[in-house]
């Protein structure tokens, strides 16, 4: 992920149509260097080292930048040093370092500081690898195919580097305890072997031999976190080749299960996981570059995510991260987009959708970006990582007090209800679905793996109590095993789920 960036060679008029969602000339201005002249009444350009102003209140500050080496492609963000103040980490992808920031506690950071690693760095991350109370980092390592493993000392500094097979073209990184052994793991997205590395720890800042599991579609980025409701970290990959996202169930022992496949945007390069919604389901978003529009997958439990809703972020939406930005306490949606030079913002409006996005200027090529709290005022701060201009960007936001929440079952509009009787069920079961209007309705049988069972109707209905008796020995489910299933249900652009149970 890449670090914040101030923006260079904008005007400030630029920087306010840009900043509040409108659209700006083709012929903006690039970075470059100093303070010049605007040609336009007292508006200035701002260069490297300096920030602009916003001349209307907005949820964030004008972009600020610092050095972070040549060619930042990853950026992540945590206390090295123990002063209780965020740090930053950035992979220099145009050289052999990594570039450590170190938070002032104001938003502002010191020079930067690098790290020599003698290969290309590509993604990273920070985590445990050993135990102790100091922030530890893995740095992905694609010319050699391996992940160097460096031990935090405490103060900012890292003791030697270890090195681990990770298999052909590693990218992203990430750490999570897969075995229930409270001890962090860590799993790599190899893009040209087309599966993940597996790293299981044994203590200490040792790790068991390098597992496999194949994915294909070239993995460019990974998420782990709960999406089954079984405690168990699953694992959500983009595949970029490919126009689909996978959703891998963990097993509990360090492995995971075949896992199915969704479609989002053709290309996807970036994905994230978060209750959106507050229904207790983990929700997954992803960027998609090529296809130029960021998706969500709404859960419904068991791992099963609902189909995809596009929003339109930007051009070429290249990495994506979820904070609360506006004080409702709803997860919203940061973009970083590399061909307009900016971030989006997508505010989440409670009722399943999003706003239209606002736009600030961050500076040339944004590919990654890691949101923290880096000035200690409770509200989330974005960071992007700006390969074109070997630097950072810092966006400080600026949450508005925090509103009355409003219930979620009461805040959206009126929607398709769901229920089925008996259930349990051994023969079969009457499914009842009400429609506030007449309009097209499709109502699904999902397996627990999220595997298309069969459809039971898709097609115009009318409005109000709707019954479809369901046998379990008749049509594509007959001879259906004991176990969970999920009806998914959708009608006026929401969704109803409810799980079944199959017994013999």
């Amino acid at each position: 992920m890449r670090a914040w960036i101030c923006i260079l060679g904008l005007t400030l008029a630029a920087a306010t149509a840009q900043a509040t969602g409108i659209s700006v000339p083709d012929d903006r201005p690039t970075l470059g260097a100093g303070i010049d002249a605007a040609a336009e009444g007292d508006a200035r350009v701002i260069r490297a080292g300096a920030c602009a102003f916003w001349p209307q209140e907005t949820n964030f500050d004008p972009a600020c930048y610092h050095d972070a080496g040549p060619g930042p492609s990853c950026v992540d963000a945590g206390d090295l040093d123990g002063d209780g103040h965020p740090d930053l980490a950035v992979a220099d992808s145009d050289s052999d370092t990594i570039a450590l920031l170190r938070g002032v506690g104001d938003g502002s950071f010191a020079a930067a500081v690098f790290e020599d690693l003698d290969q290309v760095p590509e993604g990273l991350a920070f985590g445990d690898i050993n135990g102790d109370p100091h922030l530890d980092l893995a740095v992905t390592l694609p010319s050699i195919d391996e992940v160097a493993l460096l031990p935090g000392n405490g103060d900012g500094t890292f003791g030697a580097a270890s090195f681990a097979i990770a298999g052909d073209g590693p990218n992203a990184v990430a750490f999570g305890d897969l075995n229930g052994d409270h001890l962090p793991d860590i799993v790599i997205a190899n893009r040209w072997s087309d599966d993940l590395a597996i790293l299981l720890s044994a203590g200490g800042g040792a790790f068991e031999p390098t597992a496999f599991h194949g994915v294909g579609g070239r993995p460019r980025s990974l998420a782990l976190a709960d999406l089954t409701g079984d405690q168990i970290l699953d694992c959500v990959v983009a595949l970029n080749s490919t126009a689909t996202i996978k959703m891998l169930p963990g097993l509990g022992d360090g492995r995971f299960g075949s896992g199915s496949h969704y479609d989002v945007g053709f290309g996807p390069m970036s994905v994230a996981v978060a209750d959106l919604d507050r229904d207790l389901c983990a929700d997954v978003v992803v960027a998609s570059p090529t296809a130029g529009n960021v998706s969500v997958l709404y859960g419904l439990g068991a791992g099963v995510l609902d189909d995809a809703v596009a929003y339109t972020a930007g051009e070429e939406p290249y990495a994506i991260a979820i904070g609360e930005f506006s004080g409702d306490r709803w997860p919203d949606l940061a973009v970083s987009n590399r061909a307009s030079n900016d971030l989006a913002v997508l505010y989440n409006t409670g009722d399943r959708g999003f706003s239209d996005p606002e736009f600030y200027p961050v500076g040339p090529a944004p590919e990654t970006l890691v949101i923290s709290d880096l000035n200690d005022d409770l509200a989330p701060d974005v960071v992007t990582a700006n390969y074109d201009s070997d630097d950072v960007a810092v966006l400080l936001c600026h949450t508005p007090a925090p509103q009355a929440v409003p219930d979620p079952h009461h805040s959206r509009r009126p929607g398709p209800s769901l229920s089925a009787w008996p259930n349990p069920t051994r023969s079969g079961t009457t499914i009842r679905f009400d429609l506030p209007h007449a309009g097209p309705a499709r109502l699904r049988l999902f397996g627990a793996d999220g595997r298309l069972i069969e459809t039971l109707c898709d097609g115009q209905r009318s409005s109000g109590r709707q019954e479809i008796l369901w046998r379990t020995h008749h049509g594509e489910s007959g001879g259906l095993p004991s176990g969970i299933y999920f009806l998914r249900l959708n009608a006026e652009g929401l969704s109803a789920s409810e799980r079944l149970i199959r017994l013999q």
